[in-house]
């Protein structure tokens, strides 16, 4: 999840720096930014498990284990959907290096594998959809500042589906544009906080975590 801030930060800072000159990247800065506002909610709810298991830090990391388990394993599991739907329309063999090479590209998601070809066993199923991860966040005490999360996410998935809100979206003026860019961007370092104290959870005594969520902290203080 770092790594993905980190590129959709590499990214929206290329794009942001063209918008005085061709205002039409705010389609592209506003797929980045829905990507990682799901992230962001994705990342809001382990944290509600960390606030509701502060006292308990053993049984905190099993269940955002667990959280993450189920999180990680929603694309692989699709992709096995996918797989098993092509079943008798592809050569068995070709078939059976297609799941073994998904067990080996995401060992943790499915249960022990022979590696015969047969179809794999996924370990978690299920996934909290956007709006569950809204709706965990909206009932959780002192989490509501963070609902409008949910919002920016909303907003900018309409930019990444075909319909009539994209195109009335495109029209609005520039400045309302990188208004809202703007208001978007100034929750990544949150975002990048709640990251590390979720990591701190695990590596308990790392001084570079430490040191790191200091410095977020400090910076977040003077964003206005």
């Amino acid at each position: 999840m770092i790594e993905r801030l980190h590129a959709a930060s590499t990214g929206l800072s290329i794009l942001i720096r063209e918008f005085p000159n061709n205002s039409r990247v705010d389609f592209s800065c506003g797929i980045i930014v829905r990507a990682i506002f799901l992230d962001y909610l994705i990342m809001l709810n382990a944290i509600v498990i960390l606030a509701k298991n502060e006292n308990d830090l053993i049984s905190c990391e099993e269940e955002i284990k667990k959280y993450c388990l189920l999180m990680l394993s929603d694309s692989v599991n699709h992709t096995l959907k996918h797989f098993k739907s092509l079943e008798g329309n592809i050569p068995q063999n070709i078939m059976s290096n297609m799941y073994i090479n998904l067990v080996n590209a995401n060992p943790t998601c499915f249960e022990d594998y022979t590696g015969d070809g047969s179809q794999p066993v996924p370990k978690a199923t299920g996934y909290k959809k956007p709006h569950d991860l809204y709706l965990t966040l909206l009932k959780e005490p002192g989490f509501e500042k963070y609902v409008s999360a949910y919002d920016v996410y909303t907003y900018y998935s309409k930019y990444d589906h075909f319909g009539g809100m994209n195109y009335s979206l495109s029209r609005m003026s520039n400045m309302k544009q990188f208004v809202f860019l703007n208001k978007a961007i100034k929750s990544f370092p949150t975002h990048l906080l709640f990251t590390t104290a979720i990591l701190r959870t695990h590596f308990k005594s790392d001084t570079f975590l430490e040191a790191t969520q200091s410095r977020i902290e400090d910076f977040i203080s003077t964003i206005k």
